[in-house]
């Protein structure tokens, strides 16, 4: 049986509620505009930018969009999947990389982009019962109705090294929302390469180990084994459909 003690995630959600609002792209590179951001992970920016920036508030990072203009927040539309440990231009790219990867129709569309770390307010964070994030949650990524992985870097990506970002991908399939996955610009470039010169790509990411997955606390992890009704190394072939 799962453990009932308080689950950490980094998402910084208040236990009642999780925040309806998003992120445009126009807010997120003049954020990157804004920051010296190349060297940071998502983490890095949550304890140097966004923390400092936002603990007399009280807030999230919306509210600081919001006052630049109020069109660079809006209800979200798309969920963001990612590891805090992956580089927070590595997650810019890969966002602008979805986006430019969509046909033309849906390419028109306002995309506003669910990121904890910017949507949450992050000093409001606290342990939470794990059916909150059984039930809240799902209810969550299942009324936003799109996930987007960030798969990065592409040869070892931080994402699958990471139990609670398995549990994402694990609750996107249980509500059955549609998702994509998409890496950075120059994970792609690169990966186009290896594809070009021939080198065997499935056979790379078939050694890729899922069950190593960990979470900074053990309960954490033995609640996702418990709480998943598929193996890890199912979701693997879900994850790269082989």
């Amino acid at each position: 049986m799962a453990s009932s003690s308080p689950s950490r995630s980094k998402s910084g959600c208040a236990p009642s509620q999780v925040p309806e609002d998003g992120v445009s792209w126009e807010a997120l590179k003049q954020f990157s505009q804004e920051h010296d951001i190349k060297d940071l992970s998502v983490d890095d920016v949550c304890e140097k930018l966004v923390k400092p920036a936002t603990r007399s508030l009280n807030t999230a990072y919306t509210e600081i969009f919001k006052r630049k203009n109020a069109r660079f927040v809006g209800r979200a539309n798309v969920f963001v999947s990612h590891a805090w440990l992956c580089k927070m231009t590595d997650l810019l790219s890969a966002l602008k990389n979805w986006e430019d990867s969509l046909p033309d129709d849906q390419r028109a569309l306002p995309y506003y982009f669910w990121i904890d770390v910017l949507v949450c307010n992050q000093d409001a964070s606290g342990p939470k019962e794990f059916d909150w994030w059984r039930e809240t949650f799902k209810q969550s990524v299942q009324n936003i109705g799109r996930t987007v992985i960030v798969m990065t870097p592409w040869k070892k990506p931080k994402y699958i090294e990471r139990a609670w970002c398995l549990f994402e991908f694990y609750t996107t399939l249980k509500c059955g929302v549609p998702y994509d996955i998409t890496m950075s610009a120059h994970d792609q470039t690169e990966f186009m390469e290896e594809l070009k010169n021939g080198r065997d790509i499935v056979s790379h990411i078939s050694k890729i180990d899922i069950d190593c997955a960990e979470a900074k606390f053990q309960t954490d992890k033995d609640n996702i084994m418990t709480c998943m009704e598929v193996t890890w190394s199912l979701l693997r072939q879900t994850l790269f459909h082989f």
